[in-house]
């Protein structure tokens, strides 16, 4: 009688419609009691208030820059779990399996949330991190005897060795640092000592694919230790009695390529690669036929079953779809080419399949990738991959034999990089286009799979109607005399962009790190490409404060402006910054600008000489006054009065009690007040005798610290507030 709920499912599981349903609700169960499990044991709330010191062990190689390290903590004592930590003069020893007792500041998962952006707190739950934080203390530290250490940290710890040896072979030997950097991430899948110049060149030619331990390179070890090993042992026919060559070669083949897995770090590419390698492998010891697309699915569902969440990284995606599209390509050109020749055209295929993901994860495409990959991917996936995979396992026994063989793939490597340096120069290398909307990717991936059909097939002829959304981007939507102000969340900082029907203009950066971390990279540019922002026509820096100017480098690199205006141009490290005066004005397209502050004879200096601006549209206006105090806030009460009044203000100085004034809020009677400050940060900000004091007056408070980032549309319909980002797009794994 127990067995009798049961009975409909062991039923539907023999009949072939009801099966796939069972296994799709399986999945899914599987799915969300995993996420259940992960956001129910998040970091308890009593750790976040105050310093608190945790036992645990480093589970990662730590990165390494010239201010910090940054690394994986599995934390044993007072609670259990994963954070991630930056150690600011960490010591040089620091490396996988250590344990250590540390004093720390931690704080549950957050990250700038803004449209186009790279969605942090996505990253951190996909890696299982339950908090961030940092060590608050050097001389509190104390390393600790490990004990017994889980298998992952063993494997950390083993590529840790492997890296130190490689890099101090490869300075020894004279490698280019730059070229050192490449080695080690083909080598071990570790890509820190690659630098962001270098990362633009790899996207701009389309290689970057190459310069992870990616599915390719897994396959193409597999496939030279199977060749090579069955040619091996078939020369002995004494073994091949015993075991045929093929499954010799199989055996050989599949330990290899686990072993170059485990050296990558099990990524999802790797792991994709070494399920399809380990598929076909035991197809021949099981002497069972096995089709491609069996195969494939194969892997995408133990991919899936062992970490659900993989499919919340681009790289899951790029990878399977990428391996789909060959399969597909194979399958319907069959009898078009074949040998060498079908390599360029199974290239040229590739690249247009893989368009629409990078476009939507990466914002762009790369329009010089197939001829670049056309001699990129034999290089180094055929050659330089199986050297260096050749040369780590040489070291021990054959020194000089190993030497030589670095020295060989980095030589090779290095005149591929002049290659790619120079073809990253053309300016017609990279197409900026983004799609936002995943019905867009979806009609884009369907137009290419109708263009890779064979020529004959006459639905062909539809893959125009859904290249559509490519070619037509979508419309700002903004009228004339209507302004768009988008307060981006750059976390302890301030940065706005300001839209009319033709015009962009950028107010602030944002900050910047001791890591090199800046805001302007990693927010402003994604949004403005977001937004398919053409060109940028004026950059104002209200002063040179490292938390407003901290990302102006990396915009005027994207997008140079036509003009810059400072409150402090003298300290602004751009040659063009002209002086932020009172009594500038300018109109674009039915929208007035007017710059308050600072005057001409003004003595004041850093905060209080910040470019106050007031923008008018239609009958609203919104006014932008940096971070000066009240003192300035009285001269322009004093100077100006009623003209102060505003619907929207930026709150000064992100809500310090050195400004907001009662007078200065009552003066200009805003409808919104935005806040722009870090979650939790260290000043307090905006304090709670600031706050009070708007919501005395009826200001309704926007911050981007609880909200994201903050849209509002000003012009003869007044303030209308288009959307707040954290709210709009939120997800389980976000913070609330």
């Amino acid at each position: 009688m127990a067995m009798l709920p049961a009975l409909p499912f062991i039923k539907a599981f023999f009949v072939p419609v009801y099966r796939v349903g069972l296994f799709v609700a399986a999945g899914f169960c599987w799915t969300l009691w995993l996420a259940w499990w992960y956001v129910g044991t998040g970091l308890p709330a009593r750790y976040q208030a105050d310093r608190v010191e945790l036992v645990g062990v480093i589970d990662q190689i730590p990165y390494r820059n010239k201010a910090l390290a940054r690394f994986g903590f599995q934390v044993q004592s007072p609670f259990r779990g994963r954070v991630r930590l930056s150690w600011y003069g960490a010591p040089a020893t620091l490396q996988p399996g250590q344990r250590w007792r540390l004093t720390a500041r931690l704080k549950r998962p957050n990250g700038y949330f803004n449209p186009g952006g790279f969605d942090y707190e996505k990253w951190l739950f996909r890696h299982r991190y339950l908090a961030t934080g940092y060590v608050y203390r050097n001389a509190g530290a104390q390393l600790l005897r490990p004990g017994v250490l889980p298998l992952g940290t063993r494997i950390h710890r083993y590529r840790y060795r492997l890296y130190r040896r490689l890099s101090a072979r490869l300075q020894r030997l004279g490698v280019a640092r730059e070229i050192q950097g490449f080695v080690l991430a083909l080598s071990l899948g570790e890509r820190q000592r690659i630098q962001r110049p270098q990362w633009r060149v790899l996207a701009v030619t389309g290689v970057g694919h190459l310069l992870a331990i990616s599915g390719l390179h897994v396959g193409i070890v597999a496939a030279w230790t199977f060749w090579l090993a069955s040619r091996l042992w078939g020369a002995w026919p004494s073994l091949s009695r015993h075991l045929a060559a093929p499954k010799a070669g199989a055996v050989a083949a599949l330990c290899l390529s686990f072993y170059y897995v485990l050296l990558a770090g099990f990524s999802v590419p790797a792991q994709r690669a070494f399920v399809m390698s380990a598929f076909l492998l035991g197809g021949i010891l099981s002497g069972r036929r096995l089709y491609p697309e069996r195969v494939l699915a194969g892997a995408l569902l133990l991919v899936l079953v062992f970490d659900p969440f993989a499919a919340l990284s681009a790289g899951f995606w790029l990878s399977f779809w990428a391996v789909a599209i060959i399969l597909f390509i194979t399958a319907y050109r069959r009898r078009q080419s074949t040998g060498l020749r079908r390599w360029p055209q199974i290239q040229w295929s590739l690249s247009l399949a893989v368009a629409p993901l990078t476009l939507f994860f990466m914002h762009g495409a790369s329009l010089i990738s197939p001829l670049v990959n056309l001699v990129a991917i034999p290089l180094v996936s055929v050659f330089v991959v199986p050297v260096l995979l050749v040369a780590l396992l040489s070291a021990t026994l054959f020194p000089v034999l190993s030497d030589w063989l670095l020295l060989g793939a980095s030589g090779v490597f290095s005149w591929l990089w002049q290659g790619l340096t120079l073809a990253a120069q053309f300016d017609w290398a990279w197409w900026q286009f983004s799609l936002q909307q995943v019905w867009r990717l979806l009609a884009a991936c369907v137009a290419v799979l109708l263009l890779l059909m064979p020529s004959g097939v006459a639905a062909r002829a539809l893959a125009l109607v859904f290249l559509l959304p490519l070619l037509v981007p979508p419309a700002a939507n903004i009228r004339h005399g209507e302004l768009v102000l988008t307060m981006l969340d750059v976390g302890q900082g301030l940065a706005l962009v300001l839209r009319t029907r033709r015009h962009t203009l950028v107010y602030d950066t944002g900050p910047r790190f001791r890591s090199g971390f800046n805001t302007g990279d990693a927010v402003i540019v994604p949004y403005l490409r977001a937004m398919h922002t053409r060109r940028l026509d004026m950059l104002v820096i209200s002063h040179a404060d490292r938390d407003h100017v901290g990302g102006l480098a990396a915009v005027i690199d994207a997008y140079p402006p036509r003009r810059l205006l400072s409150g402090e141009a003298r300290k602004v490290s751009a040659p063009a910054a002209a002086p932020c005066r009172a009594g500038q004005r300018w109109n674009w397209d039915g929208v007035r600008f007017e710059v308050l502050h600072p005057l001409p004879a003004t003595t004041a200096a850093a905060n209080d000489r910040s470019c106050v601006l007031k923008v008018s549209a239609g009958k609203s206006s919104v006014l932008i006054p940096g971070d000066i105090h009240r003192e300035v806030e009285a001269s322009l009460l004093t100077t100006l009065g009623a003209r102060l009044r505003a619907d929207v203000l930026v709150v000064p100085h992100h809500g310090s009690t050195t400004s907001s004034s009662a007078r200065f809020v009552s003066t200009v009677r805003p409808k919104y007040a935005l806040v722009s400050a870090g979650y939790r940060n260290r000043y307090g900000f905006p304090a709670q005798k600031v706050v009070d004091r708007y919501r005395r007056a009826g200001v309704h408070l926007l911050q981007t610290a609880s909200l994201g980032a903050v849209q509002l549309r000003l012009g003869s319909n007044g303030v209308q507030l288009d959307y707040r980002e954290r709210v709009k797009n939120r997800r389980f794994w976000h913070r609330r």
